[in-house]
């Protein structure tokens, strides 16, 4: 059977050279890298322009219009009519989708920016009916080998089902169209292709760059060709499989994506990624998937990468996003656990580096020699399968000549320089801020962090310094002493522009929001001034306003809400698709860092939980839904709405919401480590996912699988304590108190002295009853942290008092450390006395004194103070002690008593 070339042309629209007009970026300029504006793409209108499954309608697919849809006038004619258009503007993620409806018997548009640009453009006809019913792999691909892309398609037609394949060419300088289509006609049992010449500037990639790592707000080619097909080729797919020319999706179970989405009302799988070491196996000489199946189990770099995913476009909500790692606006399918991909590094041009982000290795390099290595069963069985004859289908690529400067081009900004004086010439501070976040990403390196971020500091020159300034205040955080990084801001901010003055404001508050509360806030409210629109300014208000003012509280969340909804913000669209991108509209350096720019699902949480304890359960479900609108992949949020349900007797959506958290929280377990470079950051988000998976687990029922996972997980790995105290929260609030003791036990051996940690197991402990170990508990809290002194005496009263006199009388001088002033003068006086009659009495007259002084006007203070006096012997002073409490309180009987006793036994 022939395969069939489906030909899909664009119609584009770009500004040309001579145009002194251009698309402005939103990065500010600190944040761009010397070749930014080469990669920018500053002159595309329109990607392609086509027609729908509506004869009357068409549809563009553009890049963001930015400052040329605010600054000119858009003019849309339908020639031949002449009709004048106003079309429909829907904007995306970093990107912008025209909607045009043109009267009967159009055949262009004639488009005009007044005194810019004019064209008329023809409608590419639609070529949905082409790609219908079909099963489809598809990737925006840039000067691949030949070879690659042939055993690309090969592998998925033979383990997944696909029957086209579909190739967006970046711009290829080493293989033309004519011979990307040959590659594919040869592939045996594919029905179609389509070559599709996408000739577009990528944007600028330095999102693993120094000082711009996760920085990506311009990479406009890539967005756009999801959009483009979505819209333009896939609506009416069978199955879409999004994957890279070197990542092959497999199964752990064999299980192919066509049937598994075929049959599932949800229609969605991502896959993570394993990295597949450059070690052939020795299958085939030639460089080829087949050849490499082996992954590097040690942590010394990443072993995970970001997921890729499959889906049916029908059963995908409308209003959903595709991007390159996951559908914003959908949740992946609990079978997505069964799902990973390889990732593998011989595939590759060497037109990027390792992406640990702190080294020069080129992806293609093999591991070191001593690395541990393991085969990938699954993988491994998929391409035996997919390739039985290793050596057949080979197709000769012409060499990239330029390879190696491009690579040191890359590499130039990111290698670690052997001596200071390099790193200044080479990264300068932009190095020193990158090497102070990798180190903030582990919480045992917090002070070196802050370290380099003081040495980019001194390396910074002029206003363009605030980027680096702002990290150093992050990083004086990570080490608890963010208050000093107020001085730093407050001198740069006397020298930088207007524009930066409101984020310093904004930043200083962030440093005193903790030591100067009521400076802070002013410091807020200036910013605000300058600013109202930024809804993150608002939240902060709002969170320090909710306990001693919620009406205050409450109007700045409902400040924060209209401001995310403001023209130019385009957060409305985050609330809407997920929050995905904390960089669209304005790209300061201050948004970059979470201080401006906001993901809406924060905000609806914080207001969520506000309206807990302020608002009515219809207020606080509204506000649930939209944090879960931004996040639906979140169990922890599925579950929340699950609990409101359950609150208000909506036991089915309840049930379904449950149901939904535990498909996900599966997925986000199977799926293991994170892709992030650091061992840390893998472990944390592990622990992350341990937990959202043992509650889910709680709320569906199923106590023997929670029970079991309590038992082995992420307990033997030290520095997670944030996940820890969530677990131990939850298990001490649904009254898991024998499972909170085990975990605690186990996890207090790696953090002994963590505070949070020590204060649930002394609860559970006390709640069981068991006061030998409750008293143990508190008396290591009490070497770290107060103890409440009703603790204290809820302890005291379980414990046998001659049994346990040295763990009382412990207990009790947890009271005089710390806490004498907020404890009962009556527990206090209970304490002085049981040391006076069983222990030291010079400790007990010590006490008195600590008492007397928290308590002066008490009677028991006096009472105290005569009976540790009378225990030491000095009775002139006990008899003093006893009259004054007995002039505070003259129906005092122990008083009485006590001067009685000193009168029998006066000599």
């Amino acid at each position: 059977m022939s395969t069939t070339c489906i030909e899909v042309g664009l119609s584009s629209w770009s500004l040309s050279e001579s145009s002194e007009v251009r698309r402005r970026p939103v990065r500010d300029p600190v944040l761009r890298y010397s070749d930014f504006d080469e990669r920018f793409d500053d002159s595309t209108l329109f990607f392609d322009l086509f027609r729908t499954e509506d004869p009357l309608v068409w549809e563009a697919s553009c890049p963001p219009a930015l400052n040329l849809a605010e600054d000119y006038s858009w003019e849309v004619i339908a020639e031949p009519s002449g009709q004048r258009i106003d079309p429909e503007r829907i904007p995306r993620i970093m990107h912008d989708l025209l909607r045009f409806r043109v009267p009967e018997g159009s055949e262009a548009l004639r488009l005009r920016i007044a005194g810019v640009a004019e064209q008329s453009i023809v409608p590419q006809p639609s070529v949905r009916e082409d790609f219908a019913g079909r099963k489809v792999v598809f990737t925006l691909s840039k000067d691949n080998d030949l070879a690659w892309i042939r055993d690309w398609a090969q592998y998925y037609v033979r383990v997944h089902g696909a029957d086209t394949a579909v190739i967006y060419d970046n711009d290829s300088t080493r293989t033309t169209r004519a011979q990307i289509a040959e590659a594919l006609a040869g592939v045996e049992g594919l029905e179609a292709f389509a070559v599709i010449d996408w000739p577009f500037r990528y944007g600028p990639n330095d999102h693993r760059r120094p000082g711009t790592l996760y920085l990506a707000e311009s990479d406009y080619c890539q967005r756009g060709m999801f959009e483009h097909a979505r819209r333009r080729l896939f609506p009416e797919a069978a199955m879409v499989i999004n994957a890279d020319v070197d990542e092959l999706i497999y199964s752990e179970s064999g299980a192919r994506l066509c049937d598994v989405l075929a049959e599932a009302p949800a229609g969605y799988v991502e896959a993570l990624g394993l990295w597949v070491e450059a070690v052939s196996d020795g299958r085939t000489d030639a460089v080829r998937h087949v050849a490499f199946a082996q992954r590097d189990t040690s942590e010394r770099f990443p072993t995970m990468c970001e997921p890729k995913w499959a889906l049916v476009p029908a059963k995908l909500p409308a209003d959903a996003q595709w991007t390159a790692h996951r559908v914003i606006g959908a949740a992946p399918m609990a079978e997505s656990a069964d799902f990973a991909f390889g990732h593998f590094r011989a595939i590759n041009t060497d037109w990027d580096l390792h992406v640990s982000n702190n080294t020069t290795t080129r992806r293609t390099d093999s591991p070191e020699e001593d690395a541990p290595l393991s085969e990938i069963p699954a993988l491994r069985r998929a391409m035996d399968a997919a390739f039985p004859s290793p050596d057949a289908g080979w197709i000769e690529t012409p060499v990239q000549e330029d390879a190696d400067d491009a690579f040191q081009q890359t590499a130039h900004c990111r290698m670690e320089p052997r001596d200071p004086a390099a790193a200044e010439a080479r990264g300068g501070p932009h190095y020193w801020v990158h090497r102070s976040h990798l180190a903030s990403l582990d919480p045992a390196q917090a002070e070196v962090a802050a370290q380099f971020s003081e040495r980019a500091l001194r390396g910074a020159k002029g206003a363009q310094l605030y980027f680096v300034l702002s990290v150093v205040a992050m990083r004086y955080d990570g080490v608890g002493r963010p208050e000093q990084a107020a001085p730093l801001i407050r001198r740069y901010r006397a020298g930088v522009g207007a524009a930066y003055q409101a984020a310093c404001d904004a930043l200083l508050a962030w440093c005193l929001r903790d030591s100067k509360p009521e400076a802070a806030m002013a410091h807020m409210a200036a910013a605000i001034a300058v600013h109202p629109d930024r809804a993150g300014y608002h939240l902060f208000i709002a969170e320090r306003l909710k306990v001693s003012d919620p009406a205050g509280a409450r109007r700045a969340f409902e400040a924060a809400i209209a401001a995310s909804k403001a023209p130019g913000c385009l957060a409305s669209e985050v609330a809407v698709l997920g929050a995905q991108c904390a960089h669209i509209g304005r790209c300061h350096a201050a948004e970059y860092l979470g201080l401006e720019v906001h993901k809406d699902v924060v905000m609806w949480s914080q207001y969520a939980a506000f309206l807990r304890q302020t608002g009515s359960m219809e207020e606080v479900l509204d506000a649930t839904r939209m944090s879960l609108l931004g996040r639906p992949t979140n169990s922890e949020r599925q579950l929340a709405l699950a609990s409101l349900y359950r609150e208000m007797g909506q036991d089915e959506h309840a049930a379904h919401h449950e149901a939904c958290a535990l498909s996900l929280a599966r997925v986000q377990y199977a799926h293991g480590t994170h892709h992030n470079a650091q061992p840390y950051e893998r472990q944390m988000h592990r622990a992350r996912a341990t937990v959202a998976l043992i509650k889910a687990l709680h709320a569906n029922g199923l106590q023997e699988e929670m029970d079991a996972l309590l038992a082995k997980d992420f307990h033997a790995v030290a520095g997670l304590e944030a996940p820890r105290r969530r677990l131990a929260s939850f298990l001490m609030q649904h009254d898991k108190l024998e499972q909170a003791d085990a975990f605690l036990g186990r996890v207090l051996k790696r953090a002994p002295a963590d505070p949070v940690l020590l204060r649930f197991r002394m609860l559970a402990l006390l709640r069981l009853k068991r006061f030998d170990a409750a008293a143990a508990a508190a008396i290591a809290l009490g070497k770290v942290a107060p103890v409440p002194p009703h603790i204290v005496n809820r302890l005291v009263n379980g414990l046998h008092p001659d049994r346990d006199c040295s763990r009382i009388r412990a207990l009790y001088a947890l009271l005089f450390a710390s806490t004498v002033g907020d404890a009962s003068p009556e527990l206090l006086e209970k304490a002085v006395a049981y040391e006076a009659d069983r222990g030291d009495a010079v400790q007990a007259v010590d006490w008195a004194q600590q008492m007397e002084a928290a308590h002066p006007a008490a009677a028991e203070s006096h009472l105290a103070r005569a009976r540790a006096r009378s225990a030491a012997g000095a009775r002139g002073l006990a008899r003093l002690d006893f009259q004054r409490a007995l002039e505070v309180n003259p129906g005092l009987l122990a008083a009485r008593k006590g001067l009685d006793a000193l009168k029998k036994a006066a000599p």
